[in-house]
């Protein structure tokens, strides 16, 4: 599915530019958010309570990389955190600096992962 017209954009330990993820959505994000990485889970926790503005959440991953633990914990706890009614979405990109979602087997892994932590939905840009 297409990321939602609007919302919050979180940069995964810094997956993809600020620039890339202020243009991923049709109006411009309310805001552009860092989590992972070396953020600790107190800064990944204020990440998400600034992202509750009652409009979807857009997570930006480095596709090419396995999905992560510490990704499932961050995904886990938006879904306690956040609006039961908040759209949660994960955009795992085939490269930092393009839209381009990854593919092929990549994709079939980001899916199964997805799966496991419904209601989280892949987007395509």
């Amino acid at each position: 599915a297409p990321p939602p017209e609007s919302g919050v954009v979180i940069r995964w330990a810094g997956a993809g530019s600020a620039d890339l993820a202020r243009n991923l959505l049709q109006d411009a994000p309310m805001q552009v958010l860092e989590a992972g990485g070396s953020a600790s889970l107190e800064q990944d926790r204020d990440t998400l309570t600034r992202a509750d503005l009652g409009l979807p959440v857009v997570v930006l991953t480095r596709g090419w990389e396995p999905p992560t633990g510490e990704l499932a914990d961050f995904l886990d706890d938006a879904r306690h955190s956040l609006p039961a009614n908040t759209d949660i979405v994960l955009l795992p990109l085939a490269a930092d600096d393009q839209t381009a979602l990854v593919d092929g087997a990549l994709l079939a892994q980001w899916q199964r992962f997805v799966d496991r932590h419904r209601p989280v939905r892949l987007c395509r840009p």
